[in-house]
């Protein structure tokens, strides 16, 4: 299974939602990048389509416009995106923005930080993630900025990774006000939570 990245997605289902042609200044606007933007995700986009029954096709004056030509491959697809939104968020969706990325990694690392799972590496996350040093470590800092008021910190270390320190009862609070009570999706990871809570009082 191929990893998606969250911005494609959002553009062809704004294809989806507009059976004509679309303007790039449209989709720009709908996804929130600029129209430069938008003609290199086009591009990668028909990649991703090229084997799926589908393409995204280009007219000067008119813009651009979805075309399915084997209905059959190209529902498949759709159902597999569905499938991999819903039932598994951290494993093939790649978050698209700042926003995203926190989110996604906060969870990850409130999570682990509990279950003793993965190894977290600042390096790996970069790479997952498609962004540079310099943005994954800005998002850090709003993460930082977000733990520091539940009194809990990042801490990273060769052989553990990056975990989530501080009393295990206030990365449950973290986690229930950051996530459960967030307008994320957060799809299994409640499940996971409860499933497996351990009753130790501090992570070390």
């Amino acid at each position: 299974m191929e990893r998606y990245n969250k911005r494609l997605i959002k553009i062809l289902r704004f294809f989806l939602e507009n059976e004509k042609w679309i303007t790039g200044a449209s989709i720009a606007l709908s996804v929130g990048v600029s129209t430069r933007t938008v003609r290199n995700d086009i591009k990668e986009l028909n990649q991703m389509l090229a084997d799926r029954g589908a393409e995204i096709t280009s007219e000067i004056g008119q813009g651009y416009k979805l075309t399915v030509s084997d209905s059959r491959k190209f529902d498949l697809l759709k159902k597999e995106i569905r499938k991999e939104e819903s039932s598994k968020p951290f494993q093939n969706i790649i978050p698209s923005d700042s926003e995203e990325r926190v989110h996604y990694i906060i969870s990850r690392l409130l999570l682990n930080s509990l279950n003793s799972g993965e190894r977290i590496d600042f390096f790996d996350l970069e790479e997952e993630l498609f962004v540079s040093t310099s943005t994954l470590k800005k998002d850090l800092r709003t993460i930082d900025g977000i733990l520091k008021k539940h009194d809990l910190r990042i801490r990273d270390t060769k052989k553990e990774g990056m975990r989530v320190a501080g009393q295990e009862t206030k990365i449950r609070f973290c986690i229930s006000e950051y996530i459960f009570n967030s307008q994320k999706d957060t799809g299994d990871i409640g499940n996971q939570f409860y499933k497996d809570m351990f009753s130790s009082d501090e992570v070390e």
